[in-house]
């Protein structure tokens, strides 16, 4: 659900909201739901930007089995 609103696919499209979704689902142990909200505070689309989050959630993405995830913290590094 949070990719829709990233993206607007179907519904407008609303970083704030997605963000928002992404956050519950890592809350939930979601592992591209981290990842996606790690991606939220690098690039402050829908939050401030904060490197020290996103690595954080990158690297609870990353340890929840997203290589994605993987990828970015090692870009961040």
């Amino acid at each position: 659900l949070g990719s829709m609103y990233w993206n607007g696919r179907g519904v407008p499209k609303d970083d704030s909201h997605a963000a928002a979704l992404y956050s519950r689902a890592c809350d939930a142990n979601n592992a591209i739901a981290c990842s996606n909200l790690g991606l939220c505070y690098g690039t402050s689309r829908g939050v401030g930007k904060d490197l020290a989050k996103a690595r954080q959630l990158f690297t609870k993405g990353c340890g929840l089995g997203n290589q994605w995830g993987c990828d970015r913290l090692r870009e961040l590094k």
